[in-house]
């Protein structure tokens, strides 16, 4: 379809993606496919059961050359991001979380592939994040203040990634966190931290993700708390760790 003109939308569970990967691979991404794939219920997943969490999509899309991902962060990111995927001609992938948002009319407008967004500037540290947990990002750096200065960035797009708001981060910040809501293990934050260390960045930079093991079925937010990445705890983790590094 693709290949004489269409643009095909591919609407597929997160857990269900996993078993089209060579499809994504050879057959889309490697022919420079023009396909977007919405990526629905990415991230915690709640009471739908342990195997359909939503956790690896980004971290086995991330390694495949050409392909575009992004996660918005609301109803209007939304909707200009799937514009921006119609217009781009590239293999396109947009993560939906299981949250409902309610949807609102909009005229859209492009979002350049590779952009984050500054949400906040700060002093003492930032937190980089994106979709649902860039929220909870933005209350936790609230909360701290009286306490520390925190920037948040909305890494809107985790690959590719805005190198020159990355590399403005790393000439800034001196405490660089990253939080989200995926595998800690080739996520977004792997790759930052790993890209920070290529360009001599010798200063704090931690990740708060889900550890390497199979996450349990359960309440998403009793889920994400067992796992110790609601506000609270990264708000704690925040806190202490930059006291620990003064």
């Amino acid at each position: 379809m693709s290949l004489t003109g269409l643009i095909p939308f591919v609407s597929i569970y997160s857990t269900f993606l996993q078993r089209g990967y060579d499809e994504v691979l050879h057959d889309i991404a490697r022919m420079k496919s023009h396909v977007i794939i919405g990526i629905d219920r990415s991230g915690i997943v709640g009471e739908d059961g342990e195997t359909h969490q939503g956790i690896y999509d980004l971290s086995f899309l991330m390694p495949i050359p050409n392909m575009v991902i992004g996660t918005p962060k609301d109803s209007t990111e939304a909707g200009n991001m799937l514009y921006t995927a119609i217009l781009s001609k590239k293999p396109f992938s947009i993560r939906y979380s299981k949250n409902k948002i309610s949807y609102q009319q909009q005229s859209y407008k492009i979002l350049p592939i590779g952009s984050w967004e500054e949400i906040k500037k700060g002093k003492d540290g930032v937190i980089i994040s994106y979709g649902d947990f860039l929220n909870n990002a933005i209350s936790i750096s609230n909360k701290l203040s009286g306490k520390l200065d925190i920037g948040v960035y909305n890494a809107r797009y985790q690959k590719p990634i805005d190198t020159k708001k990355y590399f403005e981060i790393l000439s800034t910040y001196k405490n660089i966190y990253i939080y989200e809501e995926s595998t800690m293990i080739n996520s977004l934050g792997a790759y930052l931290t790993l890209l920070a260390k290529e360009n001599n960045y010798n200063n704090n930079i931690k990740v708060y993700a889900i550890p390497d093991e199979f996450v349990i079925q359960g309440n998403k937010k009793d889920v994400i708390k067992y796992l110790k990445l609601d506000e609270t705890s990264i708000m704690n983790k925040v806190l202490k760790d930059i006291k620990k590094s003064d």
